[in-house]
């Protein structure tokens, strides 16, 4: 885990920090999904995750995976890169919001193999939570909407 992401920089001066701070800090991979099953036309719906009692979670990579309502499996061809959904990120702690406004998905999140990279994680402590909303501004078209949060739930240890 250490050392595999491209915010190195990021993550191995907060080890440092929390070295100095006499923890000993364990990164493990760890994937948080929201999903919308369907996300109705002209609609909105939250999505809550919560992290463990003893571990935050530090997101690393966002992708999402949306195609049109009642198709069944996954999209062969069309992975639905249009779609007109928008998002919005709350931590629920302090009632953050990641972003000024709703943005575009497509425009936050990478699909598939080419994820959105974030340089600076973003954090969500032990004991907390994130709501996730989603907007469709179709209004006609329902849309079945995966977005996973790729990234490490933080334990820091006593040493």
């Amino acid at each position: 885990m250490y050392g595999s992401y491209p915010v190195n920089c990021y993550i191995e001066a907060a080890i440092a920090r929390w070295r100095r701070r006499g923890f000993n800090p364990d990164l493990e991979p760890y994937i948080f999904n929201a999903e919308y099953n369907p996300l109705p036309a002209a609609a909105s719906l939250s999505q809550i995750n919560a992290t463990d009692t003893d571990a935050g979670f530090a997101c690393f990579y966002l992708t999402y995976r949306g195609f049109p309502a009642g198709q069944v499996g996954p999209p062969t061809q069309n992975k639905y890169h249009e779609t007109k959904v928008v998002v919005q990120f709350t931590r629920e702690s302090d009632g953050y919001t990641f972003q000024d406004r709703p943005t575009e998905l497509q425009n936050i999140a990478g699909v598939g193999h080419r994820p959105f990279e974030f340089i600076v994680p973003f954090w969500i402590p032990a004991r907390s939570s994130w709501e996730t909303t989603a907007s469709n501004s179709d209004p006609q078209n329902a849309v079945t909407l995966a977005i996973a949060f790729h990234g490490a739930k933080v334990r820091l240890r006593s040493r």
